[in-house]
């Protein structure tokens, strides 16, 4: 596993693990977002990771502030703003669409009730619309939270390989270094079953034409 991120924090597979120790006991849905999703659901990091992305439902947010409240105090909360991170107010924590990315970050007074947590982690907002997982560019692509929140190999729930892929999509840059999102791609391809290919090859035909996952996604081997 080379080092690629020069100048970005590595999160490693302990930290991650750490966090979802604390969400054990979270009272609602939790699942391990971006490319640790991927990782994780083959059971072993194969690259590295600046960040743990854990997804919540937007609805529940109050649950975890409470959450948060009860595995440490004052800890530190902040959103991007202008591709900034920006500290919230206090007395108004909720996030509203557009926002969804929450940052958590300790501070030296937080007192983690787990040891081994990283010093940020971050929250990604999820929309639920009439009790189906809407994603968050189309909102007209909904599906059922348990086709979106999968079992790993690590014992953790993950985003589904087929969702984090096409949620990488919109924004993902050919040629772009370091390429993460063609890692992730290439690491889970073999590894998806002949359902989770055809549906994300026919998201991105309708999504992203042209894309040149659609002609990989085709040519791959049925399981």
């Amino acid at each position: 596993m080379g080092r690629v991120y020069v100048g970005l924090p590595v999160r490693t597979l302990e930290e991650l693990l750490a966090v979802c120790r604390m969400m054990t006991t979270y009272p609602s849905a939790w699942w391990v977002g971006g490319g640790w999703a991927i990782d994780a659901w083959l059971g072993a990091a194969s690259r590295e990771h600046e960040d743990v992305e854990i997804c919540v439902l937007r609805q529940d947010q109050a649950l975890l502030h409470a959450h948060l409240a009860e595995h440490g105090s004052r800890w530190r909360f902040l959103t991007p703003v202008d591709e900034q991170w920006a500290e919230l107010a206090t007395n108004n924590r909720r996030l509203e669409r557009p926002g969804f990315m929450l940052q958590v970050q300790a501070t030296p007074e937080t007192r983690p009730t787990v040891p081994g947590l990283p010093p940020e982690f971050e929250f990604l907002m999820n929309d639920l619309v009439d009790g189906q997982w809407m994603f968050p560019h189309d909102p007209g692509l909904r599906l059922p939270l348990e086709r979106v929140r999968v079992a790993s190999a690590l014992g953790v729930p993950v985003a589904a390989p087929e969702v984090v892929l096409l949620l990488k999509a919109p924004n993902r840059r050919r040629g772009s270094l370091p390429n993460k999102d063609e890692h992730d791609f290439e690491r889970a391809l073999p590894h998806m079953s002949g359902a989770q290919r055809g549906w994300l090859r026919a998201q991105l035909e309708r999504l992203k034409p042209g894309d040149p996952w659609i002609h990989q996604l085709g040519s791959a081997l049925p399981s």
